[in-house]
């Protein structure tokens, strides 16, 4: 998804979830990040858009099954164990 586009159906489904919701584009840069991903990861979810994924979730590939259970690390640099599901989609389609 472009940086700046809006997708209404993700907007709702990442306000409501009580999941932390990650969004990446396809050079694995965050483009969107929910309220709990914030709270999850210690920051603004704003703070998370630009990042790079690989950084945030080492480890995490479509490679393994959906869900991975790894080290995840936060912006100060603090490691923790999270789980994460990668659901690869097209904004639109």
């Amino acid at each position: 998804m472009p940086s700046g586009a809006s997708d209404p159906l993700l907007d709702f489904l990442g306000s409501v979830s009580a999941f932390a919701v990650l969004v990446a584009a396809d050079d694995g840069r965050v483009v969107r990040a929910n309220e709990a991903a914030g709270s999850l990861f210690r920051c603004a979810s704003r703070t998370l858009e630009g990042r790079n994924l690989g950084t945030l979730l080492p480890g995490l590939g479509p490679e393994g099954g959906p869900l991975h259970e790894l080290d995840a690390q936060r912006i100060d640099g603090t490691p923790f164990a999270a789980e994460a599901a990668v659901q690869p989609f097209t904004a639109g389609g």
